[in-house]
């Protein structure tokens, strides 16, 4: 008979470790087992079908608001490229400021629609910004294809590629909800895209004047760079504006003169034409110097005239020789000149 404690209760044995148990060991789950099913929230069960319409609705309305900045910059930034490029990163930063601190766009508020965690959670900000990068491929052309894809394959769940790597959805609430943490990212992430469309725009000269010039283009490499250091100057030149000095004019020669003796020995493919280049500008700029003391040290009209007879014969020659070459920008600007 087991003894009993003052309680009256059974006392169970005490068992011992035998040195039998490492060769004995307890038996393993069944590989048949079934795993134990997490219960799913209501919000992952939901059909949101139905809120279809209010999406696009709200994306219309953001849109267009958005399409009225570009317009703006279009107006300030010259250069389609550039201002586009600006308005990519301030259409970023809208959604995920929005998002990131209300769960809501100007076209979601208006839809009563709101961003949350697939839990109902406020969505924090590292979600909301990995759900926003993703809006590019939903712009893309051809890529909306895609996004359309993955939502309709979702079903009930309507998650775009956004949704699904931010784990978020878009559902029908018009509740007041506590706001998701505090998170210095809602801060970093837009001086990030604005900072960088502004470098890349820099770099690559789209924040200053344009000019775009149309003729032939040289299919030869190396003279396609002379070009380009061409283009310069003649931005250089729309960004002085149309009332130029001959002195201003020909400092800008000077310098592009000095960018393409800066260039790599050219090939034998473009010698004969770089040797043609280098001799009209140097002339050009040899004829400037020589005549500077006539336009300005108070000569008379007539011999004045006669320099500017001189500078429209060479600046005729070089816009012929220069097209022929397939270079339009280094045609280009060279009226400008006196």
């Amino acid at each position: 008979m087991s003894d009993l404690d003052p309680m009256g209760q059974v006392e169970m044995p005490v068992v011992m470790p035998s040195p039998l148990d490492h060769l004995f060991p307890p038996e393993k789950p069944r590989v048949d087992e079934q795993a134990p099913i997490t219960p799913r929230h209501e919000f992952e069960l939901e059909d949101r079908r139905y809120a279809d319409w209010r999406r696009r609705r709200a994306a219309i309305i953001d849109n267009f608001l958005l399409l009225g900045l570009f317009f703006l910059f279009r107006g300030a930034i010259p250069g389609f490229l550039g201002a586009g490029l600006l308005a990519v990163a301030i259409w970023l930063t809208y959604y995920f400021v929005c998002e990131a601190t209300t769960g809501q766009t100007i076209g979601k508020r208006i839809a009563k629609l709101r961003v949350v965690m697939r839990d109902g959670r406020p969505a924090p900000a590292n979600a909301i910004a990995a759900r926003t990068v993703l809006r590019l491929i939903d712009v893309l052309p051809y890529a909306w294809i895609v996004g359309g894809l993955v939502m309709l394959l979702t079903g009930g769940r309507r998650q775009r590629l956004g949704d699904l790597a931010a784990g978020t959805i878009v559902r029908a609430d018009d509740r007041e909800m506590p706001r998701a943490p505090h998170s210095p990212l809602v801060g970093v992430y837009p001086i990030l895209w604005i900072g960088m469309s502004l470098l890349v725009m820099w770099q690559v000269n789209l924040l200053g004047v344009h000019v775009d010039v149309p003729g032939r283009r040289t299919s030869n490499p190396y003279m396609a760079r002379v070009d380009r250091i061409c283009e310069r100057r003649v931005n250089s030149e729309a960004t002085l504006g149309l009332s130029e000095s001959s002195q201003d004019a020909s400092s800008l020669w000077v310098t592009e003169l000095g960018a393409i003796d800066s260039m790599p020995k050219a090939p034998p493919s473009a010698q004969h034409d770089m040797r043609t280049v280098r001799h009209m500008v140097e002339d050009l700029l040899h004829y400037v110097g020589r005549s500077s003391s006539v336009m300005y040290d108070g000569s008379g009209a007539a011999a004045r005239q006669k320099v500017m007879l001189g500078f429209k014969k060479r600046f005729q020659g070089m816009q012929k020789t220069f097209r022929k070459l397939g270079l339009p920008y280094c045609a280009e600007g060279v009226h400008g000149v006196g």
